[in-house]
């Protein structure tokens, strides 16, 4: 029995966070398979792992797995520092893909504020005290 029961109830900042990292994703790879050509069978393995990583990792966000959290932040940190060097690129594209990646964005952004919130780091940080 934990002598501090906060810990145990999972923060709304933390359900929020999962949801607007799922929602992101979702709109994410909706847009990438409406244009994708399969044509081979191993295309759908490698679809089907390009789509799994991602959503397990927000599962384990979800159980409060805090690295989990620190692979989605530092991946995301990277993301965002690549972006600098691909703007040109990415404003060749057409409006409907510039909508989708920039709503992915805004939601994995808010997503990451909300993870480094300190709700939800003590949260993180008080899941390693119950197995």
């Amino acid at each position: 029995m934990s002598a501090n029961p906060q810990h145990r109830s999972r923060p709304l900042i933390v359900t929020f966070s999962v949801i607007l990292l799922t929602i992101g994703m979702t709109v994410r790879f909706m847009h990438v398979f409406s244009g994708a050509h399969v044509d081979k069978p191993i295309v759908y393995l490698f679809l089907a792992v390009l789509v799994g990583v991602p959503y397990l990792i927000i599962w384990f966000i979800f159980l409060g797995k805090n690295w989990a959290r620190w692979v989605f932040l530092i991946v995301f940190g990277m993301a965002l520092c690549s972006l600098s060097f691909r703007v040109q690129q990415l404003l060749s594209l057409p409006a409907q893909e510039i909508l989708a990646y920039s709503a992915q964005l805004l939601l994995c952004l808010i997503a990451a504020g909300a993870l480094l919130s300190s709700t939800s780091v003590e949260w993180f940080r008080g899941k390693k005290n119950d197995t």
